[in-house]
């Protein structure tokens, strides 16, 4: 489908004047990046949707010039929770009607990201994803859009995550990627259990009961520190044709299904045998239950010592 953009925000207090600062901001990053590949021509404030038909309210719409970037004025006023569209034409082949949306809609943002680029499929291509599959776009159009993106720091707003993909939810479909931008090594492991945990036979299965919210964390935190898991990372990358670039920590896919090759490498070899090393939940409640009955059996004892004494 789209680029999807998820933003990092920092611990407020800060309004929601503040807010659309940054996403404009990075906003106007996007449309830099891609400024000789799609062109605006008009630009839409819409409230709760961007279709009509689920609720959706248009609150603004107007033509704009190829050149066009977004600014604080051309919101309406008072204006908070709400999504900003550019229309524009995508130059492929055959010029294509495509879109960006900057949304502050928490519905829409928890699905679709904070911003979201894309093509409407049609004019003899397909979506975003599609146009650079079949290269009808410029090979190196994602490199310069997540480029721009790390780069990006906003007063109160960072980028978290960046991918291209046929689906919005690929952050818990890693195998749907077609290319991603991430801080490195253990951000792609952290999306890789999070598509683990959405397998039916793995939420079925008795690991399952193993890798609870509080296993997490830990498990993570060392996998990170393992040399080997990088190895074995970079090894299946380079052998499926995933490009890694070590300087922003870009992963550009090399064909279709490169991305779950990847996966099902980090999955069989390295996220498996892990969480099936960790103790089961009666375990190691028993043996914390133990752990804490003792101290306090002890720390009764030694005051029943002093008492005796005294």
């Amino acid at each position: 489908m789209s680029l999807y953009v998820k933003l990092r925000w920092s611990s407020g207090p800060f309004g929601q004047e503040e807010v659309w600062e940054d996403l404009v901001a990075c906003g106007n990053r996007v449309l830099d990046s891609v400024s000789k590949e799609f062109l605006p021509h008009a630009m839409e404030v819409w409230r709760w949707s961007t279709q009509s038909e689920l609720g959706g309210e248009r609150l603004a719409s107007r033509d704009v010039s190829p050149t066009f970037r977004l600014s604080a004025e051309d919101l309406p006023r008072n204006f908070t929770n709400g999504i900003v569209r550019i229309l524009g034409l995508w130059q492929t082949r055959k010029p294509q009607e495509g879109y960006l949306n900057i949304s502050r809609e928490r519905m829409w943002t928890e699905v679709y990201g904070d911003l979201e680029l894309d093509a409407y499929p049609g004019g003899g291509g397909g979506n975003l994803a599609d146009l650079l599959i079949a290269r009808l776009l410029p090979n190196n159009l994602v490199r310069r859009l997540f480029d721009t993106l790390s780069e990006f720091r906003g007063e109160r707003s960072l980028v978290r995550l960046a991918y291209v993909a046929q689906r919005p939810d690929a952050e818990h479909h890693v195998q749907d990627l077609v290319s991603l931008y991430a801080h490195g090594t253990e951000d792609f492991l952290s999306l890789s259990l999070k598509t683990l945990k959405e397998e039916e036979s793995f939420k079925n299965g008795d690991l399952a009961k193993n890798l609870r919210p509080i296993a997490e964390p830990y498990l993570l935190s060392l996998l990170r520190k393992i040399p080997l898991v990088k190895k074995r990372f970079e090894e299946v990358c380079r052998r499926t044709g995933v490009t890694v670039s070590t300087h922003s920590v870009i992963y550009l896919g090399g064909g279709e299904g490169a991305f779950g090759e990847v996966y099902g490498e980090i999955r069989s070899r390295v996220l498996m045998p892990a969480i099936q090393q960790l103790p089961p939940k009666q375990q190691l409640d028993a043996r914390i239950r133990r752990a804490v009955v003792g101290q306090s059996t002890l720390t009764d004892s030694k005051g029943a010592r002093r008492r005796s004494r005294g």
